[in-house]
């Protein structure tokens, strides 16, 4: 079980019991907070561009000029200061391997 699946779990709990002893804003307020983390359980899952492709060899620079991204060659990696932080297709947060 990650992390989120537990708090969504540990949050449906209070939720049923947030129905029975408080007003509803407590409980709309819980509800919001499910659906936040609903939606970063889904984000957290990657999409097939995050699963194929190889971070470690793109990179985002930007300067007074503007911004561009490299892409390296052969065996060629970038630092992880230069890597992308989130897929540029899902929004997911990149987890690098140390």
């Amino acid at each position: 079980m990650t992390d989120i699946e537990m708090h969504i779990r540990n949050m449906n709990g209070l939720l049923d019991w947030s129905k029975k002893n408080f007003p509803d804003v407590i409980t709309q307020t819980i509800d919001a907070g499910l659906d936040a983390l609903r939606r970063l359980q889904v984000i957290d899952k990657p999409c097939m561009f995050c699963e194929t492709f190889d971070f470690a060899t793109a990179a985002v620079h930007t300067s007074i000029k503007g911004s561009c991204i490299s892409l390296a060659g052969g065996f060629t990696r970038f630092s992880k200061e230069e890597r992308f932080k989130y897929c540029p297709v899902c929004g997911r947060r990149i987890k690098y391997e140390n």
